[in-house]
């Protein structure tokens, strides 16, 4: 298969996916950004709407994996750092997480759920 053809192939399974996430079925929105990271391995925003499933089903160490894998090849992607610092609330890793959000931040200094979870963070944490 040319590589055009994977790129085209990639983007359906990828758009299959969304569809998928839309309507709950998480397993299989999984499934189809799987095929289409094998048909091209460099689609930060599929690693991350993969990872957004895996959440769903609260597969949270696979979401990290994926976003840290985005964040790879996209370090600008803000919504990556955003939920990551979510999902490190998630485990307790509260330290981790203000480190996601003031990364959110320095990128997008107006983002309000960031600026939120932030100082809320702090605070908990008794930071200054």
């Amino acid at each position: 298969m040319n590589k055009n053809k994977k790129f085209d192939l990639g983007v359906e399974y990828h758009r299959l996916g969304n569809d998928y996430y839309l309507i709950g079925e998480y397993e299989k929105a999984i499934e189809h950004y799987t095929k289409a990271l094998e048909l091209c391995q460099d689609f930060p925003e599929t690693l991350f709407n993969r990872g957004l499933a895996y959440c769903k089903l609260k597969d949270y160490h696979r979401a990290l994996e994926d976003y840290t894998l985005a964040l790879k090849l996209n370090p600008k992607l803000v919504p990556a750092y955003y939920t990551r610092g979510l999902v490190y609330e998630y485990l307790g890793e509260y330290e981790n997480a203000i480190e996601e959000y003031k990364k959110v931040l320095e990128l997008k200094p107006e983002h309000d759920g960031a600026r939120l979870r932030y100082k809320y963070l702090k605070e908990k944490l008794g930071i200054e």
